[in-house]
């Protein structure tokens, strides 16, 4: 008698649930003998191998992030032997850092440059008097302040003329300030920045879900 199909090797057999994500791995391998093993009845996970001291787990890290008025990002030229937090308080500052990598990656350099244009409108002169309360800007702060929005754009984007993400990221910017009428100007460029770097990290997870779920568990990863 031939062997039923429910015997057979590619037989995937899942009572966890038909979600599971280890059935659906054992799925879309198809190969030969690549049963699905139980979640319940798995052999134990490995213990997490220990972090170094002073070395955050990535969950808990970006790469560039804005803390205490200041632009934060890991400086990646002293990567790995040291792993070091540099703050910039100045669109030259963060330009230097996009032009000698301190920062790297597209989207990171984007999220750095976006940050940079809300230094810049936090430096301006425009901003003393108005552009942090709920009042519009007058005509010849308005112009002043797109006046140093231009320059710190330029500044940015001569830091690494070909990186596409840097210029998109601040035309974005430039194109936020048009939006606001003047109002709450640098609260409002510092929260489209910081959606710029968010939506990087959601990006950033969507394609590690994406491709844990076509990893076995006894795969080894090369990058």
């Amino acid at each position: 008698a031939g062997q039923s199909s429910e015997d057979s090797p590619a037989t995937i057999r899942s009572p966890c649930g038909p979600f599971c994500p280890h059935a659906t791995i054992a799925r879309r391998l198809r190969r030969p003998g690549a049963h699905h093993r139980p979640c319940a009845v798995a052999a134990p996970a490995a213990p997490p191998r220990p972090q170094p001291r002073g070395i955050p787990t990535i969950d808990s890290t970006r790469t560039v992030f804005w803390a205490d008025d200041a632009v934060q990002m890991i400086d990646q030229r002293l990567l790995p032997a040291r792993h070091e937090v540099i703050a910039l308080r100045s669109v030259d500052a963060v330009a230097d850092a996009i032009r000698t990598m301190a920062v790297r990656g597209a989207p990171a350099i984007g999220a750095a440059a976006a940050y940079g244009m809300a230094l810049a409108a936090r430096a301006s002169r425009a901003q003393l008097s108005t552009a942090r309360t709920s009042e519009p800007v007058g005509m010849d702060d308005s112009a002043r302040l797109r006046a140093d929005l231009d320059a710190a754009a330029a500044t940015l984007i001569a830091a690494r003329p070909t990186a596409s993400n840097l210029a998109w990221a601040v035309a974005r910017m430039l194109d936020a300030f048009e939006r606001s009428g003047g109002r709450d100007t640098a609260a409002m460029l510092l929260a489209e920045a910081e959606a710029i770097a968010d939506a990087d990290i959601a990006t950033n997870r969507r394609m590690g879900a994406y491709g844990a779920a076509l990893l076995p568990d006894e795969a080894t990863v090369l990058h």
